[in-house]
């Protein structure tokens, strides 16, 4: 398809729907972007209206039993754009995608616009920004305050594994269930300054994807939690890894690899955050390469969180930690 003999008239914005999934994953993957693979589920079953995509109806079909919702749907979806919530206070903006033959057309503005229109302008707003068009977005989108962390995206493969912390006495890792699973949101809380159960829940139960937490023995607390998940490349994608010291983040991500071969095999993508040096020495250690570094801009403030203790961010695309 060549840009110019695509009819605008016939691409539609509407909200994501389940099987719209895996044609967002496959665009990323030709724009080399990455995300979980059951990452976008789990944040469009918290916040439904967050998502939206474009579709070409000239690439699709009349689907009869569909005609309830909506009155195509079709076989083309041509890019994406999502905004969800994480409370009535925050949302993160990403997934920011358009098919390669659909550039240049505008389409990504309208979705972006659509996506702000959804959230209004009383909640704080968050996003990731191109360095290169973070004016842009600070003039003209209205994220004017430049967070003072950045993101660190590092990926590679993990031929350090063994050099990591592989035990602490008065701490033992297990893999998260039900019987845990509230004292980790509550751990979760305690970092990020608020509450997201469903998100979580959601998150520990993604198929192809292992999430475990480190104990301390003596009291049963928690001390720290991370997942791996299958993603959209070859690369398992690491995120989150939260904990109250660097070496029980080692820890935590010596067992999640050595539980999570495909992330040995095929490498690990790692998103830190500067706000704790210890962050980047991890992935460093591990072996892993330096990609860039992301600003992160916000509508109205740089949200509350204990950063020292934030070594990977759950998801670069829809929530700030």
């Amino acid at each position: 398809v060549m840009s110019k003999d695509i009819e605008l008239d016939n691409i539609v914005l509407r909200k994501l729907i389940e099987s719209d999934v895996p044609q967002i994953l496959d665009i990323w993957r030709e724009n080399n972007l990455y995300e979980g693979l059951y990452t976008i589920q789990t944040f469009a079953t918290c916040d439904p209206d967050g998502f939206y995509v474009a579709y070409d109806l000239n690439e699709g079909k009349l689907d009869i039993y569909a005609l309830d919702f909506f009155p195509f749907i079709t076989k083309k979806v041509i890019g994406a754009c999502a905004g969800p919530k994480s409370n009535e206070n925050i949302a993160f903006i990403g997934l920011y995608c358009i098919h390669k033959d659909y550039q240049g057309l505008g389409l990504g503005l309208k979705l972006f616009k659509k996506i702000r229109e959804h959230l209004g302008d009383d909640i704080n707003i968050g996003l990731g920004a191109v360095p290169s068009q973070i004016n842009t977005y600070k003039e003209k989108a209205g994220f004017q305050v430049e967070d003072i962390h950045r993101m660190v995206v590092f990926e590679g493969k993990a031929y350090g594994s063994e050099q990591l912390t592989q035990e602490i006495d008065g701490i033992f890792v297990q893999p998260i269930n039900d019987t845990i699973t509230e004292r980790v949101i509550e751990y979760d809380a305690g970092i990020t300054k608020y509450r997201r159960d469903q998100i979580l829940r959601l998150t520990f139960n993604e198929p192809m994807s292992i999430a475990m937490a480190a104990i301390r023995i003596a009291d049963d607390t928690i001390a720290g939690f991370g997942c791996l998940k299958s993603s959209n490349i070859d690369e398992v994608i690491n995120g989150p890894l939260y904990a109250d010291t660097s070496s029980i983040a080692e820890l935590l991500m010596h067992n999640l690899l050595h539980s999570f071969h495909s992330a040995l095999e095929n490498g690990l993508i790692y998103f830190a955050l500067n706000g704790t040096p210890d962050s980047s020495k991890l992935a460093e250690k591990l072996g892993l390469i330096r990609k860039e570094e992301v600003p992160r801009l916000f509508t109205k403030a740089i949200p509350d969180a204990d950063v020292s203790r934030i070594y990977s961010i759950l998801t670069p695309n829809f929530s700030p930690f």
